[in-house]
């Protein structure tokens, strides 16, 4: 009877251990669950901050270059802003020397892309996909696309047969999905030929000399001091943080104005992604 009980009593703390046992690994797995928790909070606070800082940083470059004028672009391209202890890079791009998406021709789409590094098999036939999305009319260019050959593919989106209303919608275009569309970002806009492009130094391109040509043009950066004037000119002022611990990056579209109490609007916002410069773009499969 005394073996017996003291089996019991073994079996009953082999029990007791098993459950410890297992209440320390679910309490280890809880506060490892916790902290991880904390550390992608505190990793979503400081981006929220650093992006806070670079809106702080745009609008007042945008302020600046919307009253100053004159050097103000080069000074404030060639040194960071400070907002509290960060630092921001800003950079600024006039949008009349980007490739307008709603004027563009074929030719001059298809020279963007291969710019980007495509095959002109491959510029021509995303090109002929581009026009499609924006013309009025549901007929297939030849190697461009309507809404079948959307719903062909399973795309979440069809052509809207109108100009484009935001860059983003790019992303939407078939074949543009899978990371073209941010590759060209830096390269087109939907402001382009609204305002005569702004007289700046610039590397020639091919073309360029021709003020009928509609052939492809690099973006040009503010880099001199031959900003005279501004008013009712479109730029794009790209603010980045860039460290070891941080890589964020905002763009404003403003459209500046000869109103001192709101020298300039905002009429597009994005968050970039870092540049991609004369990297090559990647054609998805199937595209």
């Amino acid at each position: 009877m005394t073996a017996q009980k003291g089996k019991e009593r073994g079996a009953a703390l082999i029990t007791v251990l098993w459950l410890s046992l297992l209440l320390s690994t679910l309490m280890a797995a809880a506060l490892l669950s916790v902290r991880t928790e904390a550390r992608l909070a505190a990793a979503d606070i400081r981006l929220f901050k650093a992006r806070q800082a670079i809106d702080s940083a745009i609008t007042l470059a945008a302020y600046r270059l919307a009253t100053e004028r004159g050097s103000v672009a080069l000074e404030l391209i060639s040194q960071p802003i400070m907002i509290g202890e960060t630092s921001v890079t800003i950079d600024i791009v006039d949008e009349a020397a980007k490739l307008d998406l709603n004027t563009a021709n074929a030719a001059a789409i298809a020279g963007v892309l291969i710019q980007k590094g495509l095959d002109v098999k491959d510029a021509q036939r995303l090109a002929d996909i581009v026009l499609d999305w924006r013309d009025e009319d549901d007929l297939r260019r030849i190697n461009g696309a309507e809404a079948k050959d959307y719903k062909r593919e399973k795309a979440p989106f069809a052509p809207q047969n109108r100009p484009f209303l935001d860059i983003n919608e790019l992303t939407q275009v078939l074949g543009f999905e899978n990371g073209l569309a941010a590759c060209l970002m830096d390269d087109v806009t939907i402001f382009g030929r609204t305002v005569a492009p702004l007289v700046i130094q610039q590397t020639p391109v091919s073309g360029e000399n021709n003020p009928d040509a509609d052939q492809p043009r690099a973006p040009r950066r503010l880099t001199t001091q031959t900003v005279s004037t501004v008013s009712g000119k479109r730029f794009t002022l790209t603010g980045s943080i860039r460290t070891e611990a941080m890589n964020a990056s905002n763009a404003y579209t403003i459209l500046t104005t000869s109103n001192p109490k709101t020298p300039f609007e905002v009429i597009a916002k994005r968050r970039t992604i870092p540049r991609l410069g004369n990297a090559q773009c990647i054609v998805p499969e199937g595209a």
